[in-house]
C-alpha cells in the first residue's frame, strides 16, 4: 500500500501530461494542425508543440516540417516511414484502448504509440504497484507496468520517457 501511495505523485504527473496533449489535439486550429500534432504527439513535450501552435501560420508549417524531420531521423525512419508508422499505431491505440476517450490518450495507448506492440504481455501479475498487466519490448529493452483503476489501465511506472 505504501509503495500504492508514493506512486500518486507519478500518476498525477501521468495525468496532467495526458491533459496537456489532449487540449493540444483540441485546441487545433486546422485539420493540418491536428495531423502534425497527432505525429508530433508523445515524441515531442507538450510545450514544444504549443510553441508551434502559437506561430504564425507560415512559420508553423516549416517548424512541423522540422520537427517531424528530427523525430524520424532520431529513429532513424524516413519522414514517410514515420508518418505511416504514426498514422497506424494511433488507429490501432484508439481501436484497442479507446472507450471513454479515444485510446490515443489512453496510457496504454501512448506506450503502443511510442513503441508499438509488445513483444510479451502478462496478465494478473503481482507487482509492487498490486496486480498489474506487465507489456515487455525487447529492442529498447523496457518494462511497464498498468493498474487497473476505476475506468482504466494506469501505467505506474513511467521511467525516463516521462509520458
Amino acid at each position: 500500500m505504501r509503495k500504492l501511495i508514493s506512486a500518486l505523485p507519478v500518476l498525477l504527473l501521468i495525468l496532467a501530461s495526458c491533459v496537456s496533449y489532449q487540449a493540444l489535439y483540441r485546441e487545433a486550429e486546422t485539420p493540418l494542425d491536428e495531423k502534425m500534432i497527432s505525429y508530433l504527439i508523445y515524441w515531442e513535450k507538450p510545450d514544444n508543440i504549443k510553441e508551434i501552435t502559437l506561430m504564425p501560420r507560415d512559420r508553423r508549417t516549416v517548424a512541423y516540417k522540422n520537427a517531424i524531420e528530427r523525430v524520424a531521423s532520431q529513429l532513424g525512419l524516413k519522414v514517410d516511414q514515420f508518418k505511416s508508422r504514426q498514422e497506424l499505431r494511433i488507429r490501432e491505440a484508439n481501436l484497442k484502448f479507446g472507450s471513454i476517450q479515444r485510446g490515443m490518450f489512453t496510457d496504454k495507448g501512448k506506450i503502443w504509440i511510442k513503441y508499438g506492440e509488445p513483444e510479451r504481455i502478462e496478465e494478473n501479475v503481482s507487482s509492487d504497484y498490486g496486480t498489474a498487466e506487465v507489456w515487455t519490448y525487447v529492442n529498447p529493452s523496457r518494462t511497464f507496468y498498468f493498474v487497473e483503476r476505476g475506468s482504466g489501465a494506469f501505467l505506474v511506472n513511467p521511467g525516463e520517457d516521462n509520458l
